[in-house]
């Protein structure tokens, strides 16, 4: 029998180890445009930011439900691992391209075989006791929360001294670290669904059997239509999320001064933030289990729209630690909430393929997010997206309890 909370543990860490170097370029990437790749015009360098914060979650978002999918048939460690020797190999090649359009190509391919956090969470929610759901999906979500931010704090430091280029080698070694932690450190009991035989093969009482089966589920809705409202808040989510994210590299550089120095402050800048996401997915989760979902949402929102606002009016760095450290505890625990809604109220042999659909949920408010905050940087400036993320924020505070109405609890 395999220990799901041992299983948790090396899971987590792999998956911090992986989000960790996937998040590398996220704290140096406009540095590696404008000293590398040649990009000096600030409108280009917005539009490219944007295009690159967007990029590989367009390629997730249609390749999660498909690799969610393969994850219920072939089983959820496999897939595991092809999202971490994906996203080395495609790590490396970011790090030996000379051209921007090339750089942003590669990183839309990334998001094909990467997806490293919808398998981890199906492995996990069908290893894991449903009375404990909320609190391993947090802890793992902690795990991808801080394992981001981490990576976007030690990825600067390492831009800093040994160059952007290097830095994306480094991280590249880093998923191949966490492949080998997979591959050595954890087990799961997977069972090939077996196939349904066909209506000549059964007897008349089977076929029976099955035909009222059939008619019953199709008075049923089925398993995505049953949790696209919590699906809706978790892209809205997702976007507030990342709406300002992609703009913050440039407010930094902005009060920096210069492209020196500026990707290793922004590292220095996201450290405590780092603590705040792992702290924040193991309170909230901790909570989900036993807290209305909406009113924790809700009020997460509402606070995150204060601190954003104020994140944009800043002229220092000390204020920016102080917000960002708020900000990240806000927000890091909206995806254990929802995750966990949907866990408990689904079928453990068709978690994995739930979760394919979450990611390309949570990826289409990734795709807009960059997009749309970069199109506000160009038209006005980079600080007015701070305002207008602080308004998207309060919009979601307001939309939760409403689309939690719709949801209809499960039988």
């Amino acid at each position: 029998m395999i220990n799901w909370k041992k299983n948790l543990f090396i899971i987590w860490l792999s998956q911090f180890l992986s989000i960790m170097g996937f998040s590398f370029s996220m704290s140096y990437h406009w540095v590696h445009m404008q000293e590398v790749l040649g990009v000096t015009d600030p409108n280009k360098l917005k539009l490219y930011i944007a295009l690159f914060g967007s990029a590989a979650p367009i390629s997730l978002a249609i390749f999660g439900p498909i690799w969610g999918a393969a994850a219920d048939k072939f089983g959820r460690r496999l897939m595991c691992l092809r999202a971490y020797t994906g996203a080395a190999f495609f790590l490396y090649l970011m790090g030996i391209t000379d051209n921007i359009i090339a750089f942003i190509c590669v990183r839309f391919l990334q998001g094909v075989l990467t997806g490293t956090m919808t398998a981890a969470q199906a492995l996990v929610a069908v290893q894991t006791p449903e009375k404990h759901s909320g609190f391993a999906l947090g802890t793992l979500n902690s795990g991808v929360y801080s394992g981001a931010m981490a990576g976007m704090a030690v990825g600067g430091i390492c831009a800093e001294y040994f160059g952007t280029r290097n830095a994306f080698f480094i991280s590249s070694m880093i998923l191949m670290g966490a492949t080998l932690l997979m591959v050595f450190g954890t087990k799961e009991d997977f069972e090939k669904p077996k196939d349904t035989p066909s209506s000549d093969e059964q007897e008349p009482s089977t076929v029976n059997h099955s035909a009222a089966a059939m008619a019953k589920a199709d008075k049923q809705p089925s398993a995505l239509r049953k949790f696209l409202p919590i699906m809706l808040l978790l892209t809205f989510a997702s976007f507030a999320r990342r709406f300002d994210l992609a703009m913050f590299p440039l407010l930094v550089q902005e009060i920096q001064g210069s492209t020196e120095g500026a990707a290793m402050m922004f590292g220095f800048i996201m450290t405590p933030a780092t603590i705040a996401g792992a702290l924040s997915g193991i309170c909230l989760g901790y909570l989900a289990d036993r807290v209305k979902p909406s009113a924790l949402l809700s009020t997460s929102a509402l606070l995150a729209a204060v601190c954003i606002f104020m994140i944009g009016q800043s002229q220092e760095m000390l204020p920016l630690f102080i917000l960002r450290f708020a900000v990240s505890f806000c927000i890091g625990g909206f995806g254990p909430v929802l995750q966990s809604w949907i866990s408990d109220n689904t079928a453990k042999d068709r978690r994995g393929r739930l979760f394919g659909w979450i990611a390309s949920a949570r990826a289409a408010g990734w795709v807009f997010a960059p997009l749309l905050s970069g199109s506000v940087a160009i038209i006005a400036n980079v600080r007015t997206v701070f305002t207008v993320g602080s308004v998207i924020f309060i919009a979601l505070a307001l939309a939760i309890p409403l689309i939690s109405k719709r949801i209809k609890p499960s039988n």
